[in-house]
């Protein structure tokens, strides 16, 4: 396209020769010009399409009806709203080669490339090497302290996740009492049920914690994330006071409650300011949903999101009176006033309702298109909300959750949403229930899922242990290591080549093969 030969309009030429690669990626990947994907300078014609890509319809019609314009702008020189096909790091597209000169620099800079392949190699097979002494023989002292510092790193995610999950069983306990107030049952057996199902609540959010903590990201590097990090805090607080009051019904003095509450609240502060930094991205998904529905008439959709905001909705504003209750303790610490005190609480309460929602929209939204077989397939193909065994296997196992759910949702003096009396407790007793149901199955069966592949790994590693004697990573003399350069993406076959081989080129490059490229 910019080449001497090239039978391009002048102002298309003058846009690609202005564009410096070697400093910067200019192109991007985009649809407006055809419907399929392909790479383009950055122009305001793509940069339209993609501000409003929510409101146009399916391609031709934007294509069609944008014709004009560009013929326009074709008439008038100006490259800004046309169309701009381009490929990637070109840059010698500057210099005004003619296609011949260009393909032969193509041609010569490929010899070179190929001559420096079995140097590349031989740098994988000794990085292959490392690898299998790294991972795969742990009789060998190689590397074994990478192998010592994930062991090491893993044992202590798990500790402090059995020690949340621990702390936990109070905020369960909580909700047990709240559950056994609302309906009036006080007898010892229904107690010991409430334990029970607390202690399974425990192990259930010790699961949750623990790949939390896996896959922890604190990064926060926009202004989305900083602004709901802020709230972080203000969310975190309803735990305070559920680990506080469960703590105390569980027998512990005030001191210990209160540093069994303190302690769950720092904890929680890290959940929280990990779901904080995902949720920009997590709201443009729920958002982009909401427009699917809408642009494409699904009734089913649209219901499904109504019914999880409203749900969500219910639910944060029952835990108005937990936030508020912790933030009251706080400011005690600190002997502040009692007529500043109440602002600040009503205001914390409010803004920890704000910062709970998104997380609880998101997985709720994901949990029940699950639970009714609505997943939809990305652009790759995958399919991130599937419905199969593990969704409902995983729906029974989060069914203890409820209690916990119920508990960061109480506060025993119910200063604002409280005050609406009966109606409030039935009220936090059904949004808890929807919120551990939906919220809580998608990622319970993710755990199952992981689990199950886990198992099926390590039965196939055995099993092939005790068939060959030889190394998995293990390679010949002639061979580069196939795992770990399919691994590098670097070779896509399923067969190693030998070093000393040279694939097939087209007809245009034979003559690499005789001169010995390679």
């Amino acid at each position: 396209l910019a080449t001497q030969e090239s039978g391009a309009a002048l102002c298309y030429q003058a846009a690609l020769k202005q564009r410096q690669y070697e400093n910067r990626d200019v192109t991007t990947l985009t649809s407006a010009y055809s419907g399929k994907t392909a790479r383009g300078i950055e122009t305001a014609f793509i940069q339209h399409i993609a501000d409003h890509v929510d409101h146009i319809p399916p391609y031709p019609i934007p294509n069609t009806l944008s014709s004009p314009i560009r013929k326009e702008a074709l008439k008038q020189q100006q490259p800004h709203m046309m169309s701009l096909w381009c490929g990637q790091g070109i840059s010698d597209i500057t210099h005004g080669l003619t296609a011949g000169a260009l393909l032969e620099k193509l041609r010569s800079e490929m010899s070179v490339s190929l001559m420096h392949l079995s140097t590349l190699q031989q740098q994988l097979s000794k990085g292959n090497h490392m690898l299998r002494d790294t991972l795969l023989t742990p009789e060998q002292p190689v590397h074994g302290s990478i192998r010592i510092n994930k062991k090491l790193v893993a044992i202590s995610l798990a500790g402090a996740a059995i020690v949340n999950g621990a702390l936990y069983f109070a905020v369960a306990v909580e909700g047990g009492e709240n559950i056994q107030t609302l309906f009036d049952m006080s007898d010892s057996a229904t107690k010991t049920m409430s334990l029970a199902v607390g202690s399974g609540a425990s192990v259930v959010y010790t699961m949750f914690m623990y790949k939390t903590l896996e896959a922890l990201s604190l990064k926060i590097n926009t202004p989305s994330k900083a602004f709901f990090s802020l709230l972080a805090p203000f969310s975190a607080a309803a735990f305070l006071t559920a680990g506080t009051a469960g703590a105390e019904l569980i027998g512990c003095n005030a001191p210990t409650a209160l540093a069994i509450g303190v302690a769950l609240f720092g904890l929680r502060m890290i959940n929280c300011i990990d779901a904080s930094v995902k949720f920009p991205h997590r709201l443009k998904e729920t958002r982009r949903a909401w427009n699917e529905a809408w642009h494409e008439k699904d009734y089913r959709e649209l219901s499904r999101l109504l019914a999880v905001w409203l749900s969500s909705i219910g639910y944060v504003a029952c835990t108005t009176d937990a936030i508020y209750s912790a933030t009251q303790t706080i400011a005690g610490w600190f002997a502040v006033s009692q007529g500043i005190v109440l602002g600040i609480s009503l205001a914390a309460s409010l803004l920890g309702a704000a910062g709970t929602l998104p997380l609880n929209v998101y997985w709720s939204h994901r949990g029940l298109r699950q639970l009714t077989g609505s997943g939809k397939r990305d652009a790759n193909g995958h399919n991130p909300d599937p419905t199969d065994l593990y969704t409902y296997l995983g729906l029974i196992l989060v069914l203890p959750v409820i209690l916990g759910i119920v508990g960061g949702a109480t506060a025993s003096t119910g200063e604002v949403f409280g005050q609406l009396g009966p109606s409030a407790d039935v009220l936090r007793l059904i949004t808890s229930i929807l919120y551990a149901v939906f919220a809580g199955t998608p990622g319970m069966a993710t755990l199952l899922r992981g689990m199950s592949q886990y198992a099926r790994q390590l039965a196939l590693q055995h099993g092939s242990a005790r068939e060959e004697s030889t190394p998995l990573l293990a390679v010949d003399s002639h061979h580069t290591a196939t795992p770990i350069t399919s691994r590098l993406g670097i070779f896509s076959g399923k067969k190693s080549l030998p070093i000393n081989h040279c694939p097939s080129l087209p007809p245009t490059f034979s003559r690499l093969q005789e001169k010995g490229a390679c």
